[in-house]
C-alpha cells in the first residue's frame, strides 16, 4: 500500500469535484448496491453511486499519477465516487486488478463523519484464522481522507472503508482508478 500526498494538483481536484457536482442530477450514475458482490458489502448498509470520468478527466488524472503506478498495465478504469450516509466497503484485497487506487477529492474531511480508510500493514498467512489479523492492532493502518491523496493498493493488500456516518455534513468524493490486467 502507497500513500501518496499532492498526487494531484488542486486545480484538476476542484476541477474532478465541480465535474461531479455538475453530474449530480443527471441520470449517469449506478448505485454500489447494484453490481458490488456481497463480500464487500458485509455489514455495509447504505450504497455509494459511480459513474465514469470523461475522457478528458481520465487522462489529465492518469498523466499526473503515472510515475505512481505499476508500468505493466493494460487498460484503466477511472469513475467517480459519491459516498452516501451509511457506505463504505468490508475488508477485501482487490483481487483480479493490477492495481487500485483511490483520490480524495474534498477539501476538509473530519475523522468522526467516517469514511476513514484502514489497511493491514503486513502479509497475511491465509491459513490462520482471521482472527489473528483481524485482532493484530499494531499492524492496522489509518488514512483520514485529505484533498489531492492518493491511496494506491498494487500489491492486494486487505483494506476496508468505514462506514459514513449519516450525521456527516459532508459526502464523501473520490476518483477510482483499477489497473486491468
Amino acid at each position: 500500500m502507497k500513500v501518496v500526498k499532492n498526487a494531484l494538483s488542486e486545480d484538476l481536484c476542484f476541477y474532478s469535484f465541480n465535474e461531479i457536482n455538475k453530474l449530480k442530477d443527471s441520470p449517469v450514475w449506478q448505485s454500489s448496491t447494484a453490481f458490488w458482490n456481497e463480500g464487500i458489502r458485509e455489514c455495509i448498509s447504505g450504497s455509494c453511486i459511480v459513474t465514469s470520468t470523461s475522457d478528458e478527466i481520465k487522462k489529465m488524472v492518469l498523466d499526473q499519477i503515472q510515475n505512481h503506478l505499476p508500468s505493466t498495465v493494460g487498460d484503466i478504469s477511472v469513475m467517480f465516487y459519491i459516498w452516501q450516509p451509511y457506505s463504505g466497503i468490508s475488508k477485501h484485497t482487490d483481487p483480479g486488478y493490477s492495481f487500485a487506487a483511490t483520490i480524495y477529492l474534498n477539501e476538509y474531511w473530519d475523522v468522526d463523519w467516517g469514511g476513514i480508510f484502514l489497511y493491514y500493514n503486513k502479509k497475511i498467512d491465509w491459513e490462520e484464522s482471521e482472527e489473528e489479523y483481524m485482532t493484530d492492532h499494531n499492524n492496522w493502518k489509518v488514512v483520514v481522507p485529505e484533498f489531492g491523496t492518493m491511496v494506491l493498493n498494487n500489491d492486494e493488500t486487505l483494506h476496508m472503508v468505514t462506514p459514513l456516518s449519516p450525521l456527516s455534513p459532508e459526502l464523501r468524493y473520490t476518483i477510482q482508478i483499477w489497473g486491468h490486467s
